[in-house]
């Protein structure tokens, strides 16, 4: 390494200079576009699975939160304005604990590592079936 005075001068260095920059900032607040669905498929009569359009962001989604009803479906940890926990880190879940010929709204959150949360998302309403079959653990009609 050299250096070079207003005069001409040259110094030489033996020594080399390394730097870590720091991650990238978070900017942004994730966002769906603005064709995001979600789609409800496999209605039973106590649980229905959702499939919804993936929202970006300037870093990387971390999580989905999935409300029924404007309530939140908890995760393996429940989710507090002041955490970053979610439902589900997929594009896909099924909600369970439904009651049979019962509407039912759902709506998506996304969320990133900073915790910035969309606060809306797309949504959806679906009518659960009026009778739980076999596979839901109850007899047929």
């Amino acid at each position: 390494m050299a250096a070079v005075d207003a005069t001409g001068n040259v110094g030489t260095y033996t020594m080399s200079v390394s730097a870590t920059t720091l991650p990238a900032y978070d900017r942004s607040v994730p966002r769906f576009p603005e064709d995001a669905t979600v789609r409800a498929s496999d209605v039973g009569a106590r649980s229905v699975t959702l499939r919804w359009t993936p929202a970006t962001d300037d870093q990387r989604v971390t999580g989905y939160r999935v409300y029924v009803n404007g309530r939140p479906v908890v995760g393996a940890v429940p989710f507090t304005p002041i955490n970053s926990a979610s439902t589900t880190a997929d594009t896909m879940f099924t909600v369970t604990g439904l009651q049979p010929d019962t509407e039912y709204r759902f709506t998506v959150q996304a969320g990133d590592a900073a915790n910035r949360w969309t606060g809306s998302g797309p949504r959806t309403t679906v009518r659960t079936d009026d009778w739980p079959d076999a596979s839901e653990g109850q007899p047929e009609p």
